[in-house]
């Protein structure tokens, strides 16, 4: 339920689409991979499904769509490291989201011509070079371009992992709630928290607010100093408490 109201229809990304964006009509959302660092498993088949290539290290990966404003529609569940790009896209249910006429923007990487096609999504990304020794003029003009508009999803992944949770070695034993932390984190740069002396608002509309407290509990402020309050010490996703600080982003 939370995921449906995330991902905004593209008639509101429509609404709010940037200037600099009106040149891809229908365009939906960018999308783009991160790894955080995780501890390395002892099973020895466990540490090679999770070891990156990329990262060169054990990590957890997920998949992040952004509107073209910046304001984030979607965050997959976590897969292990040694999953490509295409791969994630695959098996989370990121496509079931897409409409008929939609246009994605993703990097290389992203080989999912097959899969989008089906659903008569259209995707934009940068040209290859094969075996070619240059690019065209208009190439370079379209890669550059692209590269430009994709800082969106690269702001909103850096605003996710400025949380201090993740940047840490994530532990083994958060392996069962990890996806769930990652999609409050999301939830949390969502809603916007502006903390008080004395409350907390969340600066978005009464549905996702809604819905958004009945998956994440904050637990009641203790006193101090008199009549001032402190910021809230637990924050309980799905039952699994945890402490706020983990949830409070780095200066």
């Amino acid at each position: 339920m939370l995921k449906e109201l995330m991902f905004a229809s593209r008639r509101k990304v429509r609404k709010h689409l940037p200037r600099c964006f009106k040149k891809y009509k229908n365009i939906r959302c960018i999308i783009d991979c991160t790894e955080v660092h995780v501890q390395s498993p002892g099973n020895f088949e466990a540490q090679g499904n999770q070891y990156s290539s990329y990262k060169g290290y054990t990590s957890y990966k997920f998949l992040v769509a952004v509107a073209p404003n910046g304001a984030i529609l979607y965050v997959s569940d976590a897969f292990e490291g040694s999953i490509s790009d295409k791969e994630i896209v695959k098996q989370s249910d990121f496509l079931e989201f897409l409409e008929l006429g939609d246009v994605i923007m993703a990097d290389r990487g992203f080989l999912i011509d097959d899969m989008l096609n089906e659903r008569q999504v259209k995707l934009i990304r940068p040209p290859f070079l094969g075996s070619r020794h240059q690019f065209t003029p208009q190439e370079e003009a379209l890669t550059k371009d692209i590269a430009k508009h994709r800082i969106h999803v690269e702001r909103s992944i850096e605003r996710i992992k400025k949380f201090k949770i993740l940047q840490r070695v994530i532990p083994q034993a958060l392996q069962p709630v990890f996806s769930q932390l990652v999609f409050v984190i999301a939830c949390l740069i969502l809603v916007k928290p502006v903390y008080t002396d004395s409350a907390l608002v969340l600066t978005c509309s009464p549905q996702v607010l809604n819905n958004f407290h009945s998956k994440i509990k904050i637990c009641a402020y203790t006193p101090k100093d008199g009549n001032k309050f402190s910021r809230p010490h637990l924050i309980s996703v799905n039952g699994f408490w945890t402490s706020s600080d983990l949830f409070s982003t780095s200066a």
